[in-house]
């Protein structure tokens, strides 16, 4: 376990340059590849399905994707650590003046006391694990709030799915 979190932290701290956090048009999905490479390398149980084309291009810090990716695949390994195969998938279109992403695993999905209202997962220090700290979420929502997005829906039966849109009101 020591490894994995020192791996983790590696990952993340490696990731943290200045640059990172300027707004810039990028390719989505070249971003969303490179963090798929880490996460794989890390956790071979763990299989990333990318659907968004080359011509999806938009302007964002390079760092917003990668805080709200790296909770949410986290959150789905954490939640799925009892599996031995998790598939996660990933797709993603340009919608007006929005990225609009769509984020699922085929995992146990939501615990039973967030089914009647998923959306409670957002707050802060919210989570259904004894030994979670309930901020994985409520970073992922605010940085999708920073951005001038929202987060459209939250669904766990069958897996855990989340639709949301990121705005183009990023520095």
């Amino acid at each position: 376990m020591n490894s994995k979190i020192m791996s983790f932290m590696d990952t993340m701290l490696s990731e943290v340059e200045k640059g990172h956090f300027l707004s810039k048009e990028h390719i989505i999905v070249d971003l969303i590849k490179a963090l798929e490479k880490q996460w794989v390398r890390d956790y071979t149980w763990v299989e990333i399905k990318i659907d968004i084309s080359h011509s999806v291009i938009f302007k964002l810090p390079e760092d917003a994707l990668k805080v709200i990716f790296d909770n949410l695949i986290l959150n789905s390994i954490q939640n799925n650590d009892d599996k031995n195969h998790l598939f996660i998938y990933i797709k993603a279109k340009l919608n007006s003046d929005f990225l609009e992403i769509d984020y699922s695993d085929d995992g146990k999905g939501l615990n039973k006391k967030y089914i009647t209202r998923p959306d409670k997962i957002l707050e802060v220090h919210e989570t259904s694990r004894s030994d979670g700290h309930g901020l994985g979420m409520w970073i992922v929502n605010n940085t999708i709030i920073m951005s001038g997005g929202v987060i459209n829906k939250i669904e766990g039966k069958d897996g855990f799915r989340v639709n949301f849109s990121i705005g183009r009101m990023f520095r």
